[in-house]
């Protein structure tokens, strides 16, 4: 089996804009100064930098450097010409040219070249614009101390039938390298942060999440509800054993007294009474005051009720104190004597 026979070639391709309006226009017309084009100076440029024509295709022309150097020089000195050559020409009738610079490893095939590299110059030419030159990384790479044009980074493009992203670049046909060393690369900047910013999020977002695991743990431990006092006590209304007015007066004031100091306390739930589900002390025997308090424990959490009576002899108040045991596990308590 033979072997391919492949050489390392810069290729370009050139292609003419709007051609296919242009001959609509004036089909004579346009073949002619295509013609006066390449003899005045597309086909004398290329024989002057070693340029081999390699294929034309009415429009458009196919074209191998041994040298990349002298392929760009090429195009450059051809667009030049050709915007000096259009400089008196109304727009919509001007021959203007795209133009597309690569470097790869080429099959010769007698006078034919095939290859990916070849594919890549042809797309190269069709971003480029009116008048315009665009090249590939490597293209660049290799003549950007060579020579004294300057580049704009288009960033990497998908075009069509090539797997991968191509980094193009487009020649600044009226700057040098120095005229753009000065300028930040903002495009550049721009497309690196593209490039670069979900990487960045997904790691914030990641350390983010674990100082959250870190320290969650803690706030829901700070945010943990006080717990409630371990006692509980229930105040119901003192009784005046004497029955009188001015004694049952005192004995409400001294019961809302003492609610109210023991709240202020804080080392008991205090519950009042009478409430909507208890009766009143003094219309309820001692035994069925205790069998409701023990029914009415669970809705204020508590444990012991407390009894007492209060007696007035002259400015003395003797209060006196017994306990009262129940049957929902809630323990001894203290209830009001009555009588």
């Amino acid at each position: 089996m033979t072997r391919d026979q492949r050489r390392l070639a810069a290729i370009v391709s050139t292609d003419v804009v709007g051609y296919s309006r242009l001959m609509g226009r004036d089909e004579s017309g346009t073949l002619a100064g295509l013609k006066a084009h390449r003899q005045a100076l597309i086909d004398p440029k290329i024989a002057e930098y070693g340029g081999r024509i390699v294929k034309s295709t009415g429009d458009g022309l196919l074209l191998e450097f041994p040298s990349v150097v002298d392929a760009v020089r090429c195009a450059v000195d051809i667009q030049r010409g050709m915007a000096e050559r259009n400089a008196g020409v109304p727009a919509e009738d001007r021959i203007e040219l795209r133009i597309g610079i690569n470097i790869g490893d080429i099959i010769i095939d007698d006078d034919d070249i095939f290859g990916d590299g070849v594919n890549v110059a042809a797309r190269l030419q069709t971003l480029a614009e009116p008048g315009g030159i665009c090249v590939s990384r490597m293209v660049r790479d290799q003549v950007l101390d060579k020579l004294s044009f300057a580049f704009d980074d288009l960033g990497p493009k998908t075009v069509k039938n090539i797997a991968r992203p191509i980094e193009v670049f487009r020649v600044l046909l009226d700057a040098t390298p120095s005229d753009s060393a000065g300028r930040p690369d903002v495009k550049g900047a721009l497309r690196r942060f593209r490039r670069w910013w979900p990487a960045a999020v997904a790691s914030t977002l990641v350390v983010v999440g674990v100082g959250l695991w870190a320290v969650m743990p803690q706030l829901w431990k700070a945010a943990r509800p006080a717990a409630p006092p371990a006692m509980s006590i229930a105040i119901l209304p003192f009784t005046a054993p004497g029955g009188s007015a001015a004694e049952q007066k005192l004995a409400d004031g001294l019961s809302r007294d003492l609610t109210a100091a023991l709240g202020q306390w804080g080392f008991a739930t205090v519950a009042a009474f009478p409430t909507p589900a208890m009766p009143s002390s003094r219309a309820a025997g001692v035994p069925n005051l205790c069998g409701a308090l023990a029914s009415y424990l669970p809705h204020f959490g508590g444990r012991a009720p407390a009894r007492s009576t209060v007696r007035s002899a002259s400015l003395t108040l003797p209060v006196n104190l017994s306990p009262c045991a129940f049957s929902r596990n809630s323990g001894p308590g203290l209830f009001c004597r009555v009588g």
